[in-house]
């Protein structure tokens, strides 16, 4: 539904920030785009939070986090409102805003009796009606943890870690954040990062491009990832090979 986020934050960015002398824009970028992406998994305020010790440290004009994160949200919305619009009439399915395979490996892990939990850095008054838009709830019930003030993904997952009988080799996280994917590898879970290209979002047929985002890769291997998947297109098969190495899912 979010596809295509980073590049706007990347465009907000870099029309604010101070150039040095003989820097290339590529350079920039990827500065830039590390910078945001190691922030990715919690909420958004902290990439804008992390952009303002860039400004300082250029000498640029400072921003307002808070207001500066309103504003990338506000200009976000524009864009999946529009897509959220397309669904709900009816010219695009369910299935076309959502990393293609989603449902069909949430049918298949809770068919296996597995105990779903989601953990979004957006702001729960989008997530939550998105669950029900999207029909999504079904699958994690009152496991929905999306930001408000006090929330982080780390907390989400010591909650899960403090369930009854829970142990670390049982936790298998999906995510596309540096942070879930860091902290799931510290206390020994097996983290899968869902490296997915997302320019194919707004393009027909709307079927995915079943390439991995190199740079995500990169990062989220760093992290502490243990399998890098494009999207959940094999979900069978990925499902097969979660309970062939943690038997004891």
């Amino acid at each position: 539904m979010r596809g295509g986020w980073s590049e706007l934050m990347l465009s907000i960015f870099l029309s604010k920030i101070p150039r040095l002398p003989g820097e290339s824009e590529s350079k920039l970028s990827a500065m830039l785009s590390d910078d945001m992406m190691r922030q990715n998994g919690k909420p958004t305020v902290f990439q804008f939070i992390r952009f303002n010790e860039r400004l300082k440290e250029r000498g640029g004009n400072l921003i307002d986090p808070e207001s500066a994160t309103e504003e990338f949200v506000r200009r976000l919305r524009l864009v999946t409102d529009r897509r959220r619009d397309a669904v709900l009439k009816g010219e695009r399915s369910v299935e076309s805003v959502l990393v293609p395979g989603t449902l069909k490996i949430l049918s298949l892990l809770k068919a296996r009796g597995l105990n779903l939990w989601l953990a979004s850095g957006t702001d729960e008054k989008i997530v939550s009606p998105e669950m029900d838009e999207l029909g999504l709830r079904k699958f994690f019930g009152d496991k929905i943890f999306s930001y408000r003030p006090g929330f982080s993904k780390v907390q989400v997952i010591q909650k899960i870690m403090g369930q009854q009988g829970m142990t670390a080799e049982q936790l298998v996280a999906f995510g596309d954040g540096y942070v879930e994917m860091n902290e799931t590898a510290k206390i020994g879970g097996f983290p899968i990062a869902v490296a997915s290209d997302e320019s194919w979002i707004d393009v027909l047929p709307y079927q995915g491009s079943g390439r991995i985002n190199s740079f995500k890769d990169s990062l989220l291997v760093e992290a502490g990832a243990r399998m890098v998947i494009p999207d959940y297109s094999e979900a069978e098969l990925l499902v097969n090979l979660i309970f062939g190495e943690k038997s004891n899912v």
